[in-house]
């Protein structure tokens, strides 16, 4: 006969103070992440100077 157990979790203090302070920006990246998906170039920087050469300088 086998035994069965019960898998009971044991945390940190560390791992339940970092689960608390990330799990409420979830809502701020879902909503930037929603945003980028919606229009992926909108803030991108522009790789062209006034010459209308590529400037990559920046990169």
């Amino acid at each position: 006969m086998t035994e069965t157990r019960e898998y009971l979790a044991k945390y940190e203090k560390q791992f339940i103070k970092n689960l608390n302070r990330y799990s409420s920006s979830k809502k701020q990246i879902k909503r930037c992440v929603e945003r980028i998906i919606l229009d992926p170039y909108f803030h991108t920087e522009f790789l062209s100077d006034k010459s209308g050469k590529l400037n990559l300088k920046g990169c």
